[in-house]
């Protein structure tokens, strides 16, 4: 079977921070960008977190042997040490590139401070098929 749905997340990601960072004229070149965990303790500021909340299979083929579609959703949180616009700004900036890509946003950018940390996070999801481009 094929596992095209597998390098979904790292494809994303892979064209975010390309469009966040390194394009001429990037908005945030300075900008960590991970899919790992957030450990306030040893992160560098500001940091784009990008993770995986779910791949549900759908439409299903008549043997059921291959995946021909998933639908996709991932969180996104952004935090600094300066202020909530510049985290609120970012995900903005992260927003735009992922409206490119013809992704829903199904929860807009919520900004809150914890621990002087300043975090923004949203949600997006979108139906993709096993052709589909990122």
């Amino acid at each position: 079977m094929d596992r095209w749905f597998t390098q979904i997340q790292s494809k994303i990601f892979t064209r975010l921070e390309y469009m966040l960072k390194y394009v001429d004229n990037a908005p945030f070149p300075d900008l960590n960008c991970t899919t790992g965990n957030a450990n306030n303790e040893e992160t560098e500021f500001p940091t784009l977190y990008m993770q995986t909340l779910g791949i549900i299979e759908q439409g299903k083929d008549l043997d059921n042997k291959g995946v021909n579609a998933v639908s996709y959703s991932a969180q996104i949180r952004i935090v600094s040490d300066e202020d909530d616009a510049i985290s609120l700004n970012i995900a903005y900036e992260a927003i735009e590139v992922l409206k490119g890509m013809r992704f829903n946003i199904t929860m807009l950018p919520l900004a809150y401070t914890e621990n002087n940390i300043h975090v923004a996070s949203f949600r997006f999801t979108r139906k993709i098929g096993a052709q589909d481009e990122l």
